[in-house]
């Protein structure tokens, strides 16, 4: 990650790999990017004086005393990124945004931790339309922000997102999905690069068709050391004592998978130089809900993702403050909210609008709240009269705070595999990227006369005696002198270019006694 990207204050974790840097080094001799991740569309044009950043230092943007040096510097989450733009005044500028306003990260989170369903997430048709819902709710704020970028003479590229996963594969132990959940993942990412293609028209801003960058390197497609999509991994983002969680990395693009977006990205664009032009690429039809997803006749909820819900750690038996400011939802005024636990309808308490849409509250989850992740919901009318339904996913700690020290995963919040393919000291469960094994060479080690004999062979993992008349395995070999008397240490080198990071012990048998042990 870039130099204070990676920090307690600033997780933007901004990588000089990833393909903005690409794109710039095929076209220029320097280049910045102010990506952050986790960004929002507030994040790109919120020009609001009182606006934090994404860093946590809770500091507002009118008492910052050290602009200069951020704008200097491109240090991203400070400042909103048009800010950047705007001073700056380049001809070409690329912007992707939009996962995090739909709640990617928990729609993960749905799917692949074990405690918060037993079964295939968003499972039936009433759960997948209101997650195509939500995504088309962004649309309008899309297109706003497009036009926010846009300038005259500025080419603004809007970037989809690339499918990740492919169907009817096989999977590694790092992806967490099963086939349904597959399918769902390739559903959602159809409507949410038809609704950013959508905006980006109605704002005169290109569309950049992604979604088959990776073809021959999505997850269940290739064997995982070429994988373009880093899976699970539990990342070095705040845990819980030994506890760690989801890493914001995973099922993003890794650095083979940025250089895949930086291709497909020039090629479309013909380097940044093409002049926007109607119309866009056309999409293939998007068909989700998912055609086999069963119905169930409930009344379905206008779906709203808020990551400011309440916080991503709570804990049973203690009071936990509900808020929701009143232009992520456009929530009825003056109004009460019922605040409940996961899908089984547990109430937890209510909250209240103010006369301005704000809703604030307070809850206290029951003490016999298993520990893991769950998902809290607020649920209500807004201004439209629609049943509105604000989620978010959060861990939930116990009263003693011993979740961590029962929980003996490697993992974390997912079980173990029991494997490590690599042998890189990760359960392949949490590994981000499963890479192929390790070829340590191995040596058959015998006596021969005055000789010791070291044959390098292509079978094996272990080393064994082989007696001097053996036939020998295909072999590189290195012979070196060695003088061996009874009850006397035997001393001897091997060549650096056979032998190399490996250490054999040959056990040397003497008249048929066991004289010891050698190093090789």
């Amino acid at each position: 990650y870039m130099i204070g990207t990676d920090t307690g204050n600033n997780t933007c974790h901004l990588s000089s790999l990833s393909y903005p840097f690409l794109l710039s080094a095929s076209l220029f001799s320097s280049g910045h990017s102010v990506a952050c991740s986790g960004a929002k569309i507030r994040d790109i044009i919120d020009a609001s004086e009182a606006y934090e950043g994404q860093v946590k230092d809770g500091i507002a943007k009118k008492e910052r005393s050290n602009p200069g040096m951020i704008y200097t510097n491109y240090l991203p989450g400070y400042f909103i990124q048009n800010e950047f733009v705007q001073k700056y005044n380049p001809r070409a500028v690329t912007l992707s945004i939009g996962g995090n306003d739909i709640g990617f990260s928990d729609i993960v989170k749905q799917c692949v931790m074990p405690k918060l369903r037993n079964t295939t997430c968003y499972p039936t048709y009433e759960d997948q339309k209101e997650l195509a819902n939500r995504i088309s709710s962004i649309g309008s704020k899309l297109t706003n922000a497009y036009r926010t970028i846009s300038n005259v003479g500025r080419r603004v590229y809007v970037i989809g997102y690339p499918q990740i996963v492919a169907s009817n594969g096989n999977c590694a132990a790092n992806v967490h999905l099963d086939a349904k959940e597959i399918e769902l993942f390739t559903g959602l990412t159809d409507v949410l690069n038809a609704t950013i293609k959508d905006a980006a028209e109605k704002a005169n801003a290109q569309y950049v068709d992604v979604s088959e960058a990776f073809v021959g390197h999505r997850m269940c497609e290739t064997k995982s050391s070429d994988v373009a999509v880093n899976g699970f991994t539990t990342g070095n983002d705040d845990g819980l004592k030994r506890m760690k969680f989801i890493g914001s990395e995973s099922y993003h693009p890794n650095a083979l998978g940025h250089e895949l977006l930086a291709r497909a990205v020039l090629g479309q664009t013909n380097n940044l130089k093409q002049a926007t032009t109607f119309p866009n690429p056309a999409l293939s039809p998007v068909i989700f809900p998912l055609p086999q997803a069963p119905k169930t006749a409930r009344a379905t909820s206008f779906s709203i993702y808020s990551s400011t819900l309440l916080p991503d750690i709570i804990t049973s038996s203690s009071p936990i403050a509900i808020q929701v400011d009143a232009d992520t939802a456009l929530l009825k005024s003056s109004s009460e909210f019922t605040v409940k636990l996961d899908d089984s309808g547990i109430v937890l308490g209510t909250a209240n609008t103010d006369t301005k849409g704000n809703l604030t509250g307070g809850v206290t989850l029951p003490a016999v709240t298993t520990c893991g992740y769950h998902t809290v919901h607020v649920a209500g009318v807004n201004l439209l009269g629609q049943a509105i339904d604000i989620s978010k996913v959060v861990y939930v700690n116990s009263e003693a705070g011993t979740c961590s020290e029962t929980n003996d995963s490697l993992c974390g919040s997912v079980p173990s595999s029991g494997q490590d393919a690599d042998q890189d000291k990760l359960d392949d469960a949490c590994d981000p990227l499963i890479t192929d094994p390790p070829t340590t060479p191995t040596y058959t080690v015998h006596l021969t006369g005055s000789y010791i004999h070291a044959v390098k062979t292509t079978r094996g993992i272990a080393a064994t005696i082989t007696p001097p008349n053996a036939a020998p395995l295909p072999t590189e070999e290195v012979m070196a002198p060695v003088s061996v008397r009874s009850r006397q240490t035997a001393y001897w080198k091997v060549g650096e270019n056979i032998v190399t990071s490996f250490a054999l012990f040959l056990v040397l048998v003497c008249g048929g006694q066991l004289r010891g042990r050698r190093k090789l």
